[in-house]
């Protein structure tokens, strides 16, 4: 079966895109984004179906996918080299919903910049399904870009735990090395990722008032709160 490829010529250009992680804000300020989208409004999720209609979801775990991916809404982005698509060619329903995104093993906080060939393969890889839902939705071209559910860990006594919109919560141990990986990642979406959206052509970048956003400090950012 050939398999869409998500990049710059396949993705349809739209003016509005929102892109929705798992974090708990993603239910408490889930009306703000009804409000703010329209009828053309793109809306990527990440690995759970959510309490608004998505027209691509997007998944960088094979673990998650097999859990997940039936009962998600609309198109299924999955990364390639990670999901191995083959054990599911019975699925016709699902094989049918596939589109491919392309991405490097390079570990992304080895990098200085964000680096998408013209095919928009990304050339390294992409830590987290919320960075790929942000650099899925440069494929669109938008002007606008809603972010939500990107709240990040809380830290508690020796654990570190991540709550879901759903309800789910993922404990780690408190160790070097996961604060060493939170640390890492809100200098790269502060540093790196919200100026190379920017930089993509979106105009105007939304966050929710809700959205804890990793603890970065909005006002250092060029952005609009809702």
């Amino acid at each position: 079966m050939i398999f869409k490829h998500a990049n710059y010529d396949t993705m349809p250009k739209v003016k509005r895109v929102v892109v929705l992680a798992a974090g708990p804000s993603a239910k408490k300020a889930i009306d703000k984004v009804r409000k703010w989208k329209d009828k053309d409004t793109v809306v990527i999720a990440t690995n759970y179906r959510f309490p608004i209609k998505a027209n691509y979801t997007f998944f960088i775990s094979p673990k998650v996918f097999q859990q997940q991916h039936k009962n998600v809404t609309g198109k299924i982005v999955i990364t390639k080299p990670y999901i191995k698509i083959g054990q599911y060619r019975k699925d016709k329903k699902i094989m049918k919903r596939i589109v491919i995104f392309k991405c490097g093993k390079e570990k992304v906080w080895n990098i200085d910049k964000i680096d998408i060939d013209k095919n928009g393969v990304v050339q390294h890889d992409i830590a987290s399904s919320g960075f790929g839902a942000l650099l899925l939705a440069t494929y669109f071209d938008p002007t606008e870009l809603l972010i939500l559910g990107f709240d990040g860990p809380n830290k508690t006594g020796k654990k570190y735990i991540l709550n879901h919109f759903n309800g789910k919560k993922q404990k780690r141990k408190l160790d070097e090395r996961h604060l060493k990986l939170d640390n890492d990642y809100r200098n790269f979406m502060k540093d790196k990722m919200i100026p190379y959206l920017f930089n993509s052509g979106i105009k105007n970048i939304f966050l929710c008032k809700e959205d804890r956003f990793r603890g970065i400090d909005k006002s250092e950012l060029k952005i609009k709160i809702l």
